[in-house]
């Protein structure tokens, strides 16, 4: 049994509608089941207390974010967070309105 290499933290509002979260969650478990330590946060400002709580960790951490839609969910505030503290996470945000649209990339 190997050991998680990375740290993965996913800030992923609830909403009905979207299929994505549970493809990434069927995804992990089944194609990378022993690789992430996997923490889900719905709220901003708990994935930043546990990202700020990782500062000594030796695992490399990557986020997986989308925008939000409310001051509890922006992903904008939790990437400017890590970005003013860490430039070590790897972030990567999910958004089909910013992929389907290039001058936005």
């Amino acid at each position: 049994m190997s050991s998680a290499l990375f740290d993965l933290v996913i800030l992923w509002p609830p909403k009905e509608s979207d299929t994505d979260y549970p493809e990434l969650q069927n995804l992990l478990k089944t194609e990378f089941p022993t690789q992430f330590n996997v923490h889900s946060f719905t709220k901003t400002q708990e994935a930043i207390k546990h990202i700020e709580s990782k500062s000594n960790s030796s695992l490399p951490i990557i986020v997986v974010t989308k925008l939000g839609t409310t001051e509890e969910s922006l992903g904008q505030t939790l990437i400017e967070t890590i970005r003013s503290r860490d430039k070590r996470p790897f972030i990567i945000v999910h958004s089909h309105t910013v992929c389907a649209d290039p001058n936005l990339r």
